[in-house]
């Protein structure tokens, strides 16, 4: 279990190799908004440094990301966290699986104060594959309260996920009147 910031968490621990700031929090926005390719690989490249440095003992048994849901997949056009994890998947010679989905539209995680957050996303995603005994790596772009990760983790765990390790492309800070 994680205990960022008094909360504790379903996954074991994130690493992100970058703050959520300044030049990285516009690559990201950019990758999201006009499927920049470039960017992300650069991601890739750092998020599977951090992860060989932090998570270097452990034996994933598969990659997977936080899904989107299919309405926002739509008007998107581009799943951000499912190209940084399939790319990672590649990078680091592990299988990438979906074994995630997200059953209902919510409203974005990024217009809700911390609190709101943890309850947004309550009972919204799925498990759709066997994940019993086995050793995950979740993929998503950002983590700021850890929510969305925690309520992936959370399913997998309950589906018998032995551990659930997350990466991010970068952490946000929370503003003192967002916790």
């Amino acid at each position: 279990m994680c205990i960022c910031g008094g909360h504790t968490h379903a996954f074991e621990r994130c690493v992100s190799p970058f703050y959520h700031e300044d030049r990285v929090r516009d690559t990201i926005l950019g990758m999201k908004q006009d499927y920049d390719a470039d960017a992300a690989e650069g991601f890739v490249v750092e998020m599977a440094e951090v992860i060989r440095r932090e998570y270097g003992g452990i034996a994933f048994d598969f990659v997977t990301s936080v899904p989107l849901h299919k309405k926002d997949l739509r008007i998107r056009g581009f799943d951000q966290s499912r190209y940084l994890a399939q790319a990672l998947a590649k990078r680091l010679a592990l299988p990438y699986r979906s074994v995630l989905a997200k059953l209902t539209h919510t409203q974005p995680q990024k217009e809700l104060t911390a609190i709101r957050r943890r309850g947004n996303l309550l009972g919204v995603f799925d498990v759709t594959e066997d994940v019993a005994g086995r050793t995950i790596l979740l993929v998503d772009d950002v983590i700021t309260t850890g929510s969305t990760l925690d309520e992936c983790a959370k399913m997998l765990k309950i589906f018998g996920a032995e551990e659930v390790y997350a990466v991010t492309a970068a952490a946000a800070g929370l503003k003192k009147e967002e916790q």
